[in-house]
């Protein structure tokens, strides 16, 4: 029988130092040269970068020849969309095939066909559930249908065996889904033989076979050494098999276990972390007797035993009776350099991961790594070491998405989508590339902010270029930055707004605008494509014009912005200088060759770590069981795999979050596994790793309590209190006087928010022009009650403006109106029975002798009626909530009693008062009670002698104000106010008034 050359290196050893001494040793005694002639077949090219510094580490003085190394380009590592995927490693052989599809236009010719197959199903009821909506949909969906067709290759389906699944058997949604496959067997060889290519999968699948037939047929002889592969394609296990069995080749297989007993191996099932290892054997025609150690270093022995018992099938769990009783000590040695971390949050795990990495770099040379396939996980962690300085080297990069340059060309194509609408064109300008052709970016940013605030806060502008300019001054500086957006992404702009174009033109456009927003004056400089985000995005744009040549992926440009940025998604930005020398993140599948002396496995929960088994959109259970395509329970098997390899280091602690987003989670089944092991063996507790959790708890808290501040008490001098204020102004002073002293004696006005939607304040605005209009046109008699009406409805049209080309306005706030202008008409009605003649919006001042001088106050009444006794009423309009006569009583409302003062005294041009009748407030809701009359009842007093109380009042808190010791407190009354005011962040109202001694 011919000897195999099958080769393990143990769980929890350095798989990549262990595989170069055995190399070393092996093949290159006596001629320095003769390693260089050996071939290492690896999964990955970054074990291939591992590789080379091992051998710098164990060779002899750090020196050696190195062997020539390239990357099998393994079914369970899909390289990058815009990578070369061409097997270096094959061609190398000579082997003569098709060029392969590159993965990223096979992803776009699939989006098309979804695209196309979701438009014919538009056509039927069920659209809505069934196809892409959108083109960044489809190029979802086609990522998972290219997974299938390369699973599908791999374990060799036989498409044609679609037509034996019976469509009645199936729902209707799986009834279409197959529907489609059919459609998808039938066209994508067509496809393949247009393009004059071979599918990737299919491709790496025939070159690796025909380069097993030709080493089968041809032995090299150099020596070639497969290492790290898990065999769990075919084919790559096909020419594991050959290499095996050459006299010159070597297979060296990470983790098989040797010692575990029979009994467990042969029970091993899918989810088990051997159980991929016992698949592979079997193919090449092996048995674990067949399986030499590597090299004679022995690993965590003790661990190894651990695992594999808290792990082994639910079948042979009995067996954990044995181990407590007999072999506890092996437990307790096992548990020694293992625990774990139980976070409430993921933001904690990632604080306590991020201590635990800190904390190791301050041993000299020690190393550690985070293993974890939580992306969201590994950047929180990226994230905390900054408090530090720290840049850690992370193995799956940063999406290209969430880089600058991508962030920057994000936003160009949301802005163009959203018409400039002031979020996201502030988002763009705001942006540190956005220059748009100014000579710094210092010059671009101030020309931003006066755009700002003259047009994009408040109600929003109308629509695109256009817009902007209408609502700008053109001789303000704002002007010219329209005019250099308009320049920039005039072109991109218009072709979002118009029909459907081809991807590609909508990308040169894009890419167009990018370069001229991100450009200097008087430079040829590009930053935009600077640094390694931007030679990736660079590329981006180059390979989508040749990947979606003749496709035909139109869209418009108003989805194009979800389709460019669900490509970055998937591309990563992997820099290349400033990382931490021993510190890293690692998928799970890198841990197969690399090592560290501290392993962090984070994420441990179900779903995460291991993943959910989802079967995905295209092929459920019974149709993958029908078809004989593996079960997404294989997934779970080499990712239990990958688990034990890494937790089997001298040093390592496991973390799990008990809560995310809220909701909480359910500990790893291995996790779960290992501490009812550890729990039964009696060692309860010593896993868990208190000390770094307390840590992360205490690490952002003061020493000591948060005490509350004090309030503010400004004191102006005398001279720069104000001496006029409005009515509406006093009742802020008497509230708030803090918010008076900023808003008239600093001058400080708020801003409007961005893009303000219509508020409350503006419905009042608009109701009270609206009326205030109508009694002007009729300020005596009323005309008959369709035309009052009808002229109450046209005073509404003008007063509401551009309003009423909103939605929420026209279809919420004018039914309001009408409701209201048809309650108003019978309450003018009846109010006119008494008055004579109706006043709208009358301004009257009034003024008084104070220490300060004199004070002058000003009102504008809402409305005044002259009643035929030679008295008024004085009446408000709120569309709130109208004060009581309590509140206005105790003044702190003072606005009808200051106003009937101001008559009194004659401060209403054209009105003479004898007496103040009637105050009322006018509740103008539109709702279920349109409007009400609120006369206000002073129980024992009458109007005119509140006004005298109020002018009173009034005088006495002047008076008090023009000392100079009398400060301008912050809400004085906190605790009667409901509501926040502007100027409470400025007075840092939260922080004083929420103190322990409240």
């Amino acid at each position: 029988m011919r000897r195999i050359n099958l080769f393990t290196i143990p769980p929890g050893a350095a798989f990549a130092d262990e595989l170069a001494r055995g190399v070393l040793a092996r093949f290159s005694s006596g001629d320095p040269f003769a390693l260089s002639r050996a071939l290492i077949l690896l999964p990955t090219r970054r074990a291939i970068r591992t590789l080379g510094e091992a051998f710098a580490r164990v060779a002899p003085g750090g020196v050696s020849v190195l062997p020539r190394m390239r990357a099998l380009g393994d079914f369970d590592d899909a390289p990058s969309l815009l990578e070369d995927d061409a097997d270096d490693a094959v061609r190398e052989l000579g082997v003569d095939l098709p060029p392969p599809l590159s993965p990223f236009r096979r992803e776009l010719l699939l989006a098309k066909l979804i695209q196309q197959w979701s438009l014919r199903l538009a056509e039927q009821e069920d659209a809505r559930t069934m196809g892409a909506t959108t083109p960044a949909h489809a190029l979802k969906l086609a990522r998972e249908l290219a997974q299938l067709l390369d699973q599908a290759t791999a374990e060799g389906l036989a498409w044609e065996r679609l037509q034996t699944l019976v469509p009645h058997e199936l729902s209707r949604h799986w009834e279409k889904t197959l529907a489609f496959l059919g459609i998808l067997t039938k066209e994508w060889p067509a496809i393949l033989q247009a393009e004059k290519a071979s599918d990737p999968a299919a491709h790496r699948d025939a070159a690796l076979r025909q380069a097993a037939a030709r080493w089968r047929e041809v032995p090299p002889q150099f020596p070639v050494i497969a290492a790290g592969s898990t065999g769990s394609v075919p084919a790559t296990a096909e020419l594991l098999r050959t290499i095996a069995y050459m006299p010159s080749g070597a297979v060296v297989l990470p983790g098989i276990d040797l010692e575990l007993d029979r009994e467990t191996w042969e029970a091993t099932e899918a989810g088990h972390p051997q159980h991929g290892m016992r698949e592979l054997l079997s193919k090449m025609d092996a048995t674990r007797g067949d399986v030499e150690v590597w090299t004679d270093r022995a690993p965590h022995r003790a661990r190894v035993r651990l695992l594999a018992e808290a792990l082994r099938p639910a079948a042979t769990t009995p067996a954990w009776r044995d181990l407590v009783a007999e072999r506890r000590v092996e437990v307790g040695e096992g548990l020694r350099g293992l625990s774990v971390a139980v976070a409430r949050t993921p933001s904690e795990e990632a604080l306590v991961i991020a201590l635990a990495l800190r904390e190791a770099i301050e041993i000299p040379d020690k190393t550690a790594a985070l293993v974890t396939p939580d992306r969201t996980l590994a950047r929180r962690v990226a994230g905390e070491l900054k408090r530090w300085g720290i840049a850690i080297d992370d193995s799956a990069g940063v999406p290209l998405s969430q880089t600058m340059p991508g962030r920057f060309l994000s936003l160009i194509a949301d802005a163009a989508a959203q018409e400039f609408a002031p979020v996201q064109l502030l988002a763009l300008l705001k942006h540190p590339l956005a220059v748009l052709g100014f000579e710094t970016a210092a010059e671009a940013r101030a020309l931003s902010i006066d755009l700002e605030v003259h047009a994009l806060r408040g109600p929003r502008p109308a629509a695109g270029i256009a817009g902007l300019r209408a609502a700008v001054d053109p001789k303000s500086p704002a002007a010219k930055l329209i005019e250099r957006l308009d320049l920039a992404c005039g072109s991109f702009a218009a072709a979002t707004a118009g029909d459907a174009l081809d991807v590609i033109r909508l990308a040169q456009l894009h890419r167009q605008a990018a370069e001229l927003l991100s450009a200097f004056a008087k430079s040829t400089a590009q930053p935009l494509w600077e640094g390694e985000a931007g030679e990736v995005a660079f590329n981006l744009f180059e390979q989508l014009v040749v990947a979606a040549a003749d496709v035909g992926l139109t869209m418009r440009g108003g989805v194009y912005a979800a389709f460019i940025r669900t490509v970055m998604d998937t591309i990563p930005v992997r820099p290349h200088l400033g990382q931490h020398p021993r510190l890293s993140i690692l998928g799970p599948l890198e841990v197969r060759l690399q090592h560290a002396d501290l392993m962090i496995l984070g994420g441990l929960n179900e779903g995460v770590w291991p993943p959910t088994t989802d079967p995905g959109p295209w092929l459920n259970r019974p149709m993958r069981r029908e078809l004989e395509v593996s079960q997404p329970e294989r997934r779970v098997g080499l990712s239990a795999h990958d688990f034990t390899q890494a937790a089997a280091g001298d040093e390592v602690l496991l973390t799990r979050a008990e809560k995310d987003g809220g909701a909480p989670t359910t500990p790893s089944r291995w996790l779960t596994r290992l501490s009812m092991l550890v729990d039964g063996a009696g060692f309860g507790g010593q896993l868990e790793n208190k000390r770094l959790v307390e840590i992360a708890r205490r690490l952002d808290k003061p020493l000591t309590p948060p005490k509350a501040i004090e309030p503010p008490a400004p004191k102006p001098p005398v001279s720069a209190r104000p001496r006029a204020l409005a009515v509406t102004q006093v009742e802020l002073w008497l509230r708030d006087p803090y918010a008076l002293y900023a808003k008239k004696i600093l001058n400080l006005k708020k801003l409007d928010p961005i893009d303000m939607a219509p508020a409350a304040a503006e419905r009042g605005t608009v109701v009270h022009d609206a009326l205030e209009e109508f009694v002007k046109l009729y300020p005596r008699d009323l005309p008959p009650e369709q035309e009052a009406l009808g002229a109450l409805m046209q005073c509404g049209q003008v007063a509401f403006g551009a309003l009423l080309d909103q939605p929420g306005v026209r279809g919420f706030w004018w039914p309001r109106y009408e409701r209201i202008a048809r309650w108003f008409l019978t309450f003018e009605r009846e109010r006119r029975v008494r008055a004579g003649t109706v006043l709208a919006e009358q301004t009257g001042t009034l003024a008084f002798p104070a220490p300060g001088g004199v004070f002058t106050l000003s009102a504008k009444a809402d409305r005044i009626e002259l009643l035929g006794d030679g008295s008024i009423a004085i009446a408000d309009y709120k569309t709130g909530t109208p004060p009581t006569a309590a509140q206005v009583m105790s003044g702190l409302n003072p606005q009808l009693t200051l106003e009937a003062a101001i008559a009194l005294e004659g401060g209403f041009p054209g009105v003479q008062a004898l007496s103040v009748d009637q105050l009322v407030y006018v509740a103008l809701k539109g709702a279920a009670l349109a409007g009400d009359e609120q006369v206000l009842d002073l129980k024992d007093s009458n109007p005119d002698a509140e006004a005298a109380t109020a002018k009173a009042g009034l005088q006495k808190f002047v008076a008090q104000f023009d000392s100079v010791d009398q400060a301008y407190l912050s809400k004085p009354r906190v605790l009667l106010e409901r509501y926040p005011g502007d100027y409470d962040h400025l007075a840092r109202v939260k922080e004083w008034s929420s103190g322990d001694d409240e």
